[in-house]
């Protein structure tokens, strides 16, 4: 079966954006970027005393660490190693 814009799954909102300007389409694109946004987590005070300390052992010791680095889209990072 040949696919158009009545097919199901299609999707019309892209297909009505061939008539639209490009100043909307980039609107658009950002408004649906958006919505994917993730909310930074606040730290309570206590988790960033412990943040703290395992930094400063790891700069005393050789010891190897793992910092998550948050990302508001997407995937957040992971880093590891040794403080030098």
């Amino acid at each position: 079966m040949k696919e158009n814009k009545l097919t199901e799954g299609s999707n019309m909102m892209r297909e009505a954006s061939r008539m639209m300007l490009p100043e909307h389409k980039e609107l658009m694109n950002h408004f649906q970027k958006e919505r994917h946004r993730k909310t930074k987590p606040e730290l309570a005070e206590e988790e960033i005393n412990i943040i703290s300390e395992q930094l400063s052992q790891s700069m005393m010791e050789p010891t190897e660490i793992t910092i998550e680095l948050f990302t508001a889209f997407g995937e957040n990072t992971l880093k590891t190693g040794n403080m030098p």
